[in-house]
């Protein structure tokens, strides 16, 4: 293969030969010299048997057919060159989407995608699009050089149409530069959660011209980035499980807190939960009263954890631990109050 690929480049570099511009020789050719004596001999055919013969003679010239079939080499040669960037394109892009899958399983509790996997499932669709019409593109325009046909005229064709274009569609144009300039920059990435304007979801797709995103209800929803304002993605970094929670005015502080404590080491101790936990607990107290009770609050950094996954554990064990200890409830103390 790589033998191919340096004889393909070769045979592309070298000035374009054409089987036309052979054939034309041998027209003028024998039109300059007739036929000898021994030729005059022969007898005479038909005009369109002499026509016929003509044709085919000129056709199957040396130099004709020579640059026939040079010129067919040419272009089987891009066109090979082509297939072979084709397909190692798409192997590549493969193979990154495989490597990026496999570090994501080695991880015990992949609450989402990593940063680098989820930058490779954004761009690898807009990489292998954009490569392979440049392919074409590129292919097409040395094609047509093989065969002699002036490719300038078509490039100002395109310039004019892509000028028409840009100012026909500004919208279009805008969301374009938006689109390339977020991929750029990395705001946002195929699986992470956001909040874009008042629309919450699951980035599903992006491409240079939208966002389709997903909302938790299953709707999907397609945002131009020529609306896109504002950004929030909450799948980036680390996340804050805020704990809130009200008891009676009659309750144990000192209980309180052990139940905090507690639930936390136990949720620390766990396989799963421990390796989201980032920072020790952080137990803000009282925040506030109100005629229901007492508002205890607390917050722990965690990693990302956009879906509150953390948060609904620690509260369903904490509802445990209140029991254990005995603290009395708001509610609690409205019954008795009743009975």
């Amino acid at each position: 293969m790589p033998l191919f690929l340096l004889l393909a480049f070769i045979l592309t570099t070298l000035p374009p030969l054409s089987g036309a511009e052979f054939a034309v020789q041998a027209i003028m050719a024998e039109k300059l010299h007739p036929t000898n004596s021994s030729e005059a001999s022969t007898p005479a055919a038909s005009p369109n048997n002499q026509h016929y013969q003509f044709d085919l003679k000129s056709m199957i010239s040396k130099e004709n057919l020579k640059g026939v079939l040079l010129v067919g080499f040419r272009i089987s040669a891009i066109l090979g060159l082509l297939v072979a960037l084709w397909i190692g394109i798409n192997r590549l892009i493969g193979y990154q989407l495989g490597v990026s899958s496999s570090l994501k399983k080695l991880k015990y509790f992949p609450v989402k995608d990593s940063e680098p996997s989820a930058i490779i499932k954004t761009l690898a669709p807009i990489i292998r699009s954009a490569c392979h019409w440049g392919l074409i593109i590129m292919a097409s325009l040395m094609i047509l050089v093989e065969l002699n046909i002036n490719i300038i005229p078509i490039i100002y064709s395109f310039s004019v149409i892509g000028l028409a274009v840009g100012f026909g569609a500004q919208t279009l144009v805008k969301d374009l530069i938006n689109g390339f300039l977020t991929l750029i920059e990395g705001n946002m990435a195929v699986g992470e959660t956001v909040t874009i304007g008042t629309f919450n979801g699951v980035v599903e797709s992006i491409s240079l011209r939208c966002i389709l995103l997903r909302h938790d209800t299953g709707e999907l929803q397609t945002i131009p980035f020529s609306e896109v304002t504002s950004v929030i993605n909450r799948s980036r970094d680390y996340s804050i499980a805020i704990i809130h929670f009200t008891v009676d005015f009659r309750a144990d502080l000192t209980k309180v807190y052990e139940a905090l404590n507690q639930t936390y080491q136990q949720l620390h101790s766990d396989p799963i939960f421990g390796y989201m936990i980032k920072e020790k607990i952080k137990i803000s107290g009282v925040t506030k009263f109100t005629d229901i009770g007492i508002h205890i609050g607390a917050s722990i950094k965690t990693t990302s954890d956009p879906s509150k996954t953390f948060v609904n554990a620690f509260n369903s064990q904490l509802q445990q631990n209140i029991i254990k200890f005995d603290i009395p409830t708001p509610l609690n103390h409205l019954l008795l109050q009743k009975i």
